[in-house]
């Protein structure tokens, strides 16, 4: 449609900021933005995922430290989410913040749909490593993929486009 954006699918193109080091990218997701969408009522967390790493090779940060999805949006038939993803200029070892925002019309106001951290340095070693899976205590739920719940946390079994 006339409204789309182009760039990445779901995290749009960048804006840099003129004032910081600020970046921050648009995006109208329809149904239709990729075959893997069209079936889906919400846009899935592993749609966030995939901005983040997108998000994150954009800034130049090489890892998604942590990513909090708060939030599914429904993905009307007809029309779009309009998705703004914000990313902090730096911070002390070069790690940089993340808030994507959604609304379906620009008189409504943005509802943070995600949250999380980038970063370029290595990857956080966990203080607990647990080997086995799904995690000791954990039940199934029932989700489109392979997915458990343990008090307030969620494992689920994702991959990117391709993997």
């Amino acid at each position: 449609g006339a409204d789309r954006v182009e760039g990445h699918p779901l995290l749009g193109l960048p804006v840099r900021l003129a004032s910081s080091d600020e970046v921050v990218f648009t995006a109208k997701i329809f149904r239709d933005s990729d075959q893997w969408l069209r079936d889906l009522a919400v846009l899935p967390a592993a749609a966030f995922v995939e901005i983040a790493v997108s998000a994150a090779d954009e800034v130049g940060c090489g890892q998604v430290e942590e990513l909090v999805v708060e939030s599914l949006p429904r993905l009307p038939e007809d029309a779009a989410v309009e998705v703004q993803t914000w990313i902090g200029g730096p911070e002390d070892g070069g790690r940089r913040r993340l808030t994507v925002y959604g609304r379906y019309t620009e008189t409504e106001p943005w509802i943070p749909l995600a949250n999380g951290i980038l970063t370029s340095g290595p990857a956080p070693s966990p203080d607990h490593a647990d080997p086995a899976w799904p995690p000791v205590g954990a039940v199934p739920v029932d989700a489109d993929v392979p997915a458990w719940r343990r008090g307030s946390e969620l494992f689920a079994e994702v991959a990117l486009d391709g993997e």
